[in-house]
């Protein structure tokens, strides 16, 4: 991670979501399988008061320094 998360303006409000990824399959017979393949991903939310362009730039400009999906 590059960079320090800016400080202002500061976040109202955080959210989380985990995702956890499985295979399921099902036979002829009807028989279901599931499968756990140990993998996971964790999605933030950051909530913010509303702000002006200059106020979030800084944001923007650190998102944007991470270069990842």
């Amino acid at each position: 991670m590059s960079g320090t998360f800016p400080t202002e303006p500061g976040y109202v409000e955080v959210r989380t979501r985990l995702k956890h990824f499985n295979l399921v399959t099902e036979s002829v017979t009807g028989r279901t399988q599931v499968r756990n393949q140990g993998a996971r991903k964790r999605y933030f939310t950051l909530v913010f008061p509303p702000m002006t362009k200059a106020e979030f730039e800084p944001i923007f400009e650190f998102v944007d320094a991470q270069d990842g999906p």
